[in-house]
């Protein structure tokens, strides 16, 4: 008999957002709440994107600054025909914020429209998995540091993470990417550390200080070398949702300066 599904529940993950001197944009997230109720979750949702739908300018907002004509176009329409105001004039945004005439309803479709959501929604099976970096030598997850603040590095499956973090994580990283020693002391597979080095550009070992140089902050040429390492840098993890909330809330409320 096969067993049945894990129940779905319904994580309401908030963006944060970073500011690059010209506009605003999602620099990472944090799961808020888990809903077992999908209409539960919307719900807050809806209140949460009310709340925060007029904490940028406008013409600040990622999206209507790299906008066309038509975009633009299409968002004016939209105000005008929903409470009779503008927010542009010749192709160019004119109000600071989303209009206070806009009903609420309007005011959140129009953040959808936008792509300007502070919170989606994300449905996770209750045995859900996911994938983190554990630092050997910080003895600490690999984090996110930026100047909106400090968040976990994680993934849904160990692949992705690899494939799309660890260029981030390898600055975390830094010095640990000059290893020392003899081959031999650094591996029990020399003839294959050795292969490693000879076909990666941006791996170097000189036998004179007994150094093995990862340049250039290359994961690939990480990769090439770690599973070859007695010592490795970074160990696979796997977190359940609750982990990843419980370590996330803990990275917001410390700065991300804590350990296991």
């Amino acid at each position: 008999m096969s067993s049945s599904p894990a129940p779905i529940q319904y994580a309401l993950r908030a963006n944060y957002f970073g500011y690059n001197d010209e506009t605003y944009y999602v620099a990472g997230h944090q799961i808020q709440q888990v809903y077992n109720d999908l209409a539960q979750a919307k719900a807050a949702l809806f209140d949460l994107e009310l709340e925060n739908a007029r904490q940028f300018a406008l013409y600040e907002v990622d999206s209507f600054f790299n906008a066309d004509d038509a975009f633009i176009t299409k968002m004016d329409s939209f105000v005008f025909e929903r409470c009779g105001e503008h927010i542009a004039e010749n192709g160019e945004v004119i109000e600071d914020t989303i209009p206070d005439a806009l009903s609420d309803a309007d005011t959140v479709e129009f953040v959808q429209m936008a792509g300007m959501n502070s919170y989606q929604i994300i449905e996770v099976p209750a045995d859900k998995v996911f994938y983190a970096l554990w630092l050997t030598g910080q003895q600490q997850y690999a984090l996110n540091h930026d100047e909106s603040g400090t968040s976990l590095i994680y993934a849904e499956s160990a692949q992705q993470l690899l494939d799309k973090q660890l260029e981030n994580i390898m600055y975390s990283l830094d010095e640990q990417l000059n290893l020392h020693g003899t081959l031999e002391q650094l591996s029990d597979s020399t003839t294959l550390l050795q292969a490693a080095i000879d076909s990666q550009k941006n791996l170097s070992y000189n036998s004179k200080t007994q150094q093995l140089q990862i340049k250039h902050y290359d994961p690939q040429a990480l990769r090439a070398v770690h599973d070859l390492l007695k010592t490795p840098l970074y160990e696979m993890r796997t977190l359940s949702l609750a982990e990843v909330m419980a370590l996330e809330k803990e990275c917001a409320e410390y700065g991300g300066d804590w350990d296991e």
